[in-house]
């Protein structure tokens, strides 16, 4: 079993959000309460890097559209940044490439 390491980084207004590992079922309840406490913590604009991402099913894919969902409702953005191999296959054959701001 593949986990999934996640490590926020705040500095209000904005904030980053490092994922290494898997976004996957049993990982992506992992992903909100970070997204609540940069938002708690002033951050209205959060940097996903999804550079160690190893690994995204669409229970991952969920979790990052109500991430960005609760920003955008409190005010703030997200962006996906080091979107690339399999994670940039995937945006790209759902269509979801469309519905976030990413970086290569």
């Amino acid at each position: 079993m593949n986990t999934l390491d996640l490590r926020l980084v705040v500095h209000a207004p904005a904030g980053d959000l490092i994922l290494d590992g898997d976004l996957d079922l049993s990982s992506s309840p992992l992903l909100q309460p970070l997204v609540d406490t940069a938002l708690e913590k002033g951050c209205t604009c959060l940097t996903v890097d999804t550079a160690g991402l190893h690994f995204c099913d669409s229970t991952g894919l969920r979790a990052l559209l109500q991430a960005q969902g609760c920003l955008v409702a409190a005010g703030g953005s997200m962006k996906l940044a080091h979107v690339h191999g399999m994670l940039r296959r995937v945006l790209d054959v759902t269509g979801l490439s469309k519905a976030f701001t990413t970086s290569p």
